[in-house]
C-alpha cells in the first residue's frame, strides 16, 4: 500500500468512527475539574466530536468539545493556533474564543467511563441565532460573502504543520471518495459521480495546482453560521473550524455558496452577490473565479456521496448527517443535466458583472 493509499484510508476510518462516548454527567464533570464551572449542559451535534453547550450562571456560555479518538494530535494543535491566531491577529472577526483549561493549557485530556482517554477543549459560545434553518436571502448571501472574506484575510499569514491533512470534506481529496461511491443507489447519479472524479483527477486537480493557498474553514454551512437574528442576517458568528485544511483560497468560497444555490434552470445566479460581496475584501484571481463553478459541483458530490455513505452507517445519526440531503440531491441533478461548458457560461454571466464596493 502507497502512502497517499495509507492515508485516503486513515481519513475514511476517521469518518467511520463514532464520536466518543460522553456522557452528559461525564461533561459536566469535566467542565467542573478543568474549568471549574459548573451549570445547565445540553448536548449538540457534531460529525465527529462529541460536543456540548454549557450555561454557567453569570458566566459565558462555553461549547465543550471532546474529540474523536481517531483524529491526529496535530490536526487538534493546528485548530487550537488557528484560534489562538485569529485572536491575536483579528480580534473583531466573529470567531469563537478558546477558554483555558484550570491548569492553564488549552486542550485537556479526559479519562472515560470506558476507560478511553480523550481530548477536550472549549470555546466560547457565540451569540445570535443559528442560519440552519433561516431562509437565505441576498442579504444574507453577501454578508456571508463579507465576512468569509474577511476570514480569508485573517488566514492568509497563518501557518501550521497539521493544516496539511488528509481531510476527504477537502475538495482537493474529492477522488479519494472513490472506495466508497457504491453507496450512492442510484446508478445514473453513480455514473455522473465517477465520470466527474475522473475528470477532476485529470482535468481540474492540475488546473488547481498554481492557484493561492492558505488554511481555510472548508465547511461554511448554515449550521456553523451565527446571525444576529432570524430578520437581521448580520453574521455574528463563525463556528467550527474542525474541517479547516491548507488548500487553494477559493475553495473556502465554493464550499459555502453550494449550500446557497437556488434550485431552476440557473442556480448559481443566487450566489453571484456572495461572490461579488467576497470579492469586495478579497479580489479572486481571474482562474479562481471561472473554476468556481467546477468547485461548487465538487463540493455537492462530497457532501452527497460522504452523507449517503455516513448515514447509512450511523443510522442513530442520520437525521443530522442527512438534514439537507434532499435539496443537495436535487441541486446535483440540475447540474448533472447541464453540459460542462453551459455550466462555465452561466458562471462568467453570473459572476462577472455584479462586483459591489
Amino acid at each position: 500500500m502507497s502512502d497517499a493509499e495509507a492515508e485516503l484510508r486513515r481519513a475514511l476510518l476517521l469518518l467511520e468512527t463514532p464520536p466518543p462516548a460522553i456522557s452528559q454527567a461525564e461533561a459536566a464533570d469535566a467542565a467542573l475539574r478543568h474549568y471549574g464551572l459548573v451549570g445547565d449542559i445540553t448536548p449538540l451535534s457534531g460529525e465527529r466530536d462529541r460536543n456540548f453547550l454549557l450555561r454557567p450562571p453569570g458566566s459565558q456560555a462555553l461549547v465543550l468539545k471532546f474529540s474523536n479518538q481517531e483524529e491526529d494530535e496535530a490536526v487538534l494543535a493546528f485548530q487550537i493556533a488557528l484560534l489562538r491566531h485569529v485572536e491575536r491577529e483579528r480580534p473583531a472577526l466573529a470567531a469563537p474564543r478558546l477558554r483555558a483549561t484550570l491548569a492553564g493549557p488549552d486542550v485537556a485530556t479526559v479519562s472515560t467511563a470506558a476507560g478511553a482517554e480523550v481530548a477536550l477543549h472549549a470555546v466560547t459560545f457565540l451569540p445570535g441565532v443559528c442560519a440552519q434553518g433561516v431562509a437565505s436571502t441576498e442579504a444574507m448571501r453577501r454578508n456571508i460573502g463579507r465576512a468569509l472574506g474577511e476570514l480569508a484575510q485573517a488566514l492568509a499569514t497563518f501557518r501550521h504543520p497539521g493544516a496539511d491533512r488528509v481531510l476527504l470534506w477537502d475538495i482537493m481529496r474529492a477522488p479519494g471518495l472513490r472506495p466508497v461511491l457504491s453507496c450512492v443507489q442510484d446508478g445514473t447519479r453513480r455514473s455522473f459521480i465517477q465520470r466527474f472524479l475522473d475528470r477532476f483527477e485529470t482535468d481540474l486537480a492540475p488546473r488547481l495546482a498554481p492557484l493561492r493557498r492558505q488554511v481555510i474553514h472548508n465547511d461554511l454551512s448554515a449550521s456553523n453560521l451565527m446571525l444576529a437574528s432570524t430578520e437581521s442576517h448580520v453574521v455574528t458568528g463563525i463556528l467550527d473550524f474542525g474541517d479547516a485544511v491548507f488548500a487553494p483560497m477559493v475553495n473556502d468560497l465554493a464550499v459555502a455558496a453550494s449550500y446557497h444555490l437556488q434550485l431552476g434552470e440557473r442556480p448559481l445566479d443566487a450566489v453571484a452577490g456572495m461572490v461579488a460581496a467576497y470579492e469586495a475584501v478579497t479580489p479572486l484571481q481571474d482562474e479562481e473565479r471561472a473554476m468556481l463553478p467546477d468547485l461548487i459541483l465538487a463540493r455537492l458530490v462530497i457532501r452527497t456521496v460522504i452523507n449517503e455513505w455516513r448515514g447509512a452507517r450511523f443510522p442513530e445519526n442520520r437525521t443530522y448527517i442527512e438534514r439537507n440531503m434532499r435539496q443537495a440531491w436535487t441541486l446535483l441533478d440540475q447540474f448533472m443535466a447541464m453540459p460542462d461548458a453551459s455550466r462555465r457560461d452561466m458562471a462568467a454571466q453570473s459572476f462577472q458583472h455584479r462586483r459591489i464596493s
